[in-house]
């Protein structure tokens, strides 16, 4: 939904939303990030004979 548009697309319509949606949706968004950063790095750092 929001893959082309980046995280500032996502936190400008989060901001837009309930506070208490706001919230747990920022949350979720920083957990979605950090959770993609970690699998990146673990997939670029991984010796070639266990990536598949």
């Amino acid at each position: 939904m929001f893959t082309k548009k980046g995280a500032a697309a996502v936190l400008t319509k989060l901001s837009e939303a309930p506070a208490q949606y706001r919230e747990i949706g920022e949350r979720l968004h920083r957990i979605i990030r950090e959770s993609g950063e970690t699998a990146l790095s673990m997939a670029t750092t991984r010796p070639r004979s266990t990536q598949r």
